[in-house]
C-alpha cells in the first residue's frame, strides 16, 4: 500500500475488471488481522475503501466481509488468479 493507499486501491480496481472479476469485498473486522498488521495497527472502516473503489468501476458488485468463504462457493477462475496475483504481489 506504501504511501498511497488511494492509488494502490485504484489499481486493484482496474486490475480486477481487467481480469473478470464479479466484485470485490472489503473486511469489516474490528481490529487488524494478523495477515497484514498487529491488533493495534489502524485499519480503515469499509465505507472508505468501498466509496473510492465505486467511484472507480460502475461494473464491478461491491461488498463487506468477514470470511473469504463465499455464499454461492464459487471459486475464481485460474485465469483470474493467474491474472490478479502477479499485481497482488507488487504491493506485499
Amino acid at each position: 500500500m506504501g504511501d498511497d493507499p488511494a492509488s494502490w486501491l485504484s489499481s486493484i480496481v482496474t486490475a480486477a475488471e481487467a481480469c473478470g472479476f464479479a466484485g470485490l469485498a472489503v473486511i469489516d473486522h474490528l481490529i487488524q488481522i494478523p495477515q497484514v498488521g498487529t491488533a493495534w495497527d489502524p485499519i480503515p472502516e469499509p465505507l472508505v475503501p468501498l466509496g473510492l473503489m465505486a467511484g472507480q468501476s460502475a461494473r464491478l458488485r461491491l461488498g463487506t466481509l468477514v470470511s473469504p468463504v463465499t455464499p454461492s462457493g464459487r471459486q475464481a477462475s485460474r485465469h483470474q488468479v493467474e491474472c490478479f496475483a502477479p499485481i497482488v504481489a507488487a504491493f506485499a
